[in-house]
């Protein structure tokens, strides 16, 4: 409720008159409450209940014009005579929606994890859109996203986000493969997308690139005329880098970092591994799939970097470092971030299907009902999605079905589906996540060599 005053762009000492005539607390006491969250360098967390609440970096920072203000942010709204934190899913809808507006790409990589068997456009009408975000407002959900597949291949894609925009959804990440023309990064600046547009770039070496991305000896020089026209244009933009057999080398990317030194409006280079996708036979993701020497390798070339550039370098090793058949009270002490599917997350597919995860796409075990014949409220509190989340019915064949710890376990719903099918397969999508220690041998070996 406190941090909410900081959003009105009032000076200091009058934040802090306002905020303790709504308190009752003197301004001395606001003041040293509210301290250690201004221009914070680093996160921290503070124990209530005995959990840690986790808090980033420059919290209260001073305004600039570059900031995207919050609107309608009303200290009222955050007062509670009771606080919940037993309850793992939101009641009344999500807490973060995407739209993917199509499963279309421009490339054809080696390590695509998405289900594009049969090829979809947005099948949802400006009109139902609107709909839908305003039913997102009256939900109170904090986030809303656009995706794809490639955004910029839905001709209208503007306005889907101008719809976003004029509701004060702003996505966290616009990410793109597909060379950009001057109108569309123009059409950008004009709707003020500043830091949040991301480029995938696996290399600038020509022979490299086009056996990952199976394109064009073109397309190389095409995607560095978009990064130096955004550059110049003087939005504040991302580089990702997918890392596989074919790029993971030293050389690579020290050439890599060559060429992103020199743009002044890179804010963020993100560098990962490539991991198993569920639509791709076992020997394939098995072809492109770093080694662990190869990517700790990286990894410490990344940590040496981090300090000396005027972007962060960040280097995802959630997939790299994660323990398999390590922990022995299930799902309540699995490590890592917890899986958001079906608990404070909904996807909406582009021919209006809603599932849990975007890596699901259409199974039919996650789909939840239809979002252009439903509500939002509908699709969540359904039966199906119900049922997803306190599970009725476990399979005998399942580890989970006569283990002591089914009910801890399944009251924090935190099991990675995605990563239960690719270890055990869809007809297996009950078993234990592979991170249990009585989880069995995993068919498929997510773990890198």
């Amino acid at each position: 409720m406190i941090l909410s005053f900081f959003t009105r762009k009032l000076s200091f000492k009058t934040t802090l008159k306002l905020i303790s005539q709504s308190t009752g607390e003197k301004v001395s006491i606001v003041n040293n409450l509210i301290q250690p969250f201004i221009c914070n360098k680093k996160q921290f967390a503070i124990t209530f209940h005995g959990l840690n609440f986790k808090f980033p970096k420059n919290i209260i920072i001073p305004y600039n014009e570059n900031i995207m203000e919050v609107q309608n942010c009303r200290p009222g709204d955050f007062r509670y005579n009771a606080l919940d934190f037993d309850s793992k899913r939101m009641f009344s809808g999500p807490l973060s929606v995407s739209l993917m507006l199509n499963n279309l790409c421009s490339t054809n990589c080696v390590y695509c994890y998405a289900d594009k068997r049969e090829k979809f456009q947005c099948e949802i009408t400006l009109e139902r859109f609107k709909n839908i975000v305003k039913e997102a407002k009256q939900l109170n959900i904090v986030d809303f996203g656009l995706s794809g597949g490639e955004i910029f291949l839905t001709p209208n894609w503007s306005k889907f986000l101008k719809i976003l925009l004029e509701n004060d959804y702003y996505p966290d990440v616009i990410s793109t493969k597909l060379p950009l023309t001057p109108s569309q990064i123009h059409l950008l600046k004009n709707l003020n997308i500043n830091k949040v547009l991301q480029i995938s770039l696996d290399s600038v070496n020509v022979s490299i690139l086009t056996k990952m991305l199976n394109v064009d000896k073109s397309y190389l020089h095409k995607i560095i005329q978009t990064i130096r026209i955004i550059d110049y244009t003087g939005i504040k933009f991302k580089i990702a880098t997918t890392l596989t057999r074919y790029n993971d080398s030293y050389s690579n990317v020290l050439e890599l970092l060559n060429f992103i030194k020199q743009f002044p409006n890179i804010i963020d280079w993100d560098i990962g591994p490539a991991f198993d996708s569920l639509y791709k036979e076992k020997q394939t993701n098995v072809k492109f799939k770093s080694s662990r020497k190869k990517l700790q390798k990286v990894q410490q070339f990344v940590l040496n970097q981090s300090e000396r550039y005027h972007f962060n370098i960040n280097f995802d090793s959630s997939y790299l470092g994660r323990p398999f058949y390590n922990s022995k009270e299930g799902g309540t002490s699995f490590p890592g971030s917890e899986c958001s599917a079906n608990k404070t997350h909904m996807i909406i597919l582009p021919d209006g299907n809603v599932t849990c995860c975007e890596q699901f796409y259409w199974m039919p075990q996650f789909l939840l009902g239809n979002i252009n014949d439903s509500t939002i409220a509908d699709v969540w509190l359904s039966d199906k999605a119900l049922n997803l989340f306190d599970p009725k019915y476990i399979s005998k064949n399942s580890n989970c079905a006569m283990c002591s710890l089914l009910n801890d376990c399944y009251s924090t719903m935190n099991k990675c589906w995605v990563d239960i099918i690719k270890a055990y397969g869809i007809e297996n999508w009950d078993y234990p996540d592979p991170r249990c220690f009585f989880a069995p041998k995993m068919f498929n070996d997510l773990a890198f060599n």
